[in-house]
């Protein structure tokens, strides 16, 4: 299912704008440009946005991100959501064991971000 630049930018929580840098960097380039110039996204593109932003918002810098993305094996999405998940694990664990359980409203973390399915 084909989704437009403004689809994809409204579901990601990302600007149209930052949709276009992102491809004239190469690291997301459409699915297809219709003969109007307009953008099409499918899902691959859709999972490696969601990749993209991941990545972000661990502050890793554009290029490193293409770096990581296109030198990764292409992992199935159940293996990257997968390891996100332990990895996920693994740093909460870390951050019991240095300062303690949370408590209060916090001990779930943040409330979902509108993100691709991410939340």
């Amino acid at each position: 299912m084909e989704h437009s630049i403004s689809e994809v930018a409204r579901l990601a929580g990302v600007s149209a704008r930052t949709l276009r840098h992102y491809d004239d960097l190469g690291l997301l380039p459409p699915e297809r440009v219709s003969a109007n110039g307009y953008r099409w996204y499918e899902r691959p593109q859709l999972l490696r946005l969601q990749r993209i932003l991941l990545l972000r918002e661990l502050r890793i810098p554009l290029s490193r991100v293409a770096q990581i993305l296109d030198g990764e094996r292409l992992a199935s999405d159940e293996e990257f959501f997968a390891g996100l998940a332990e990895g996920k694990a693994r740093l909460r664990q870390d951050l019991v064991d240095r300062y303690g359980g949370a408590r209060g409203p916090l001990r779930r973390g943040r409330a979902g971000h509108g993100r691709l399915g991410t939340g």
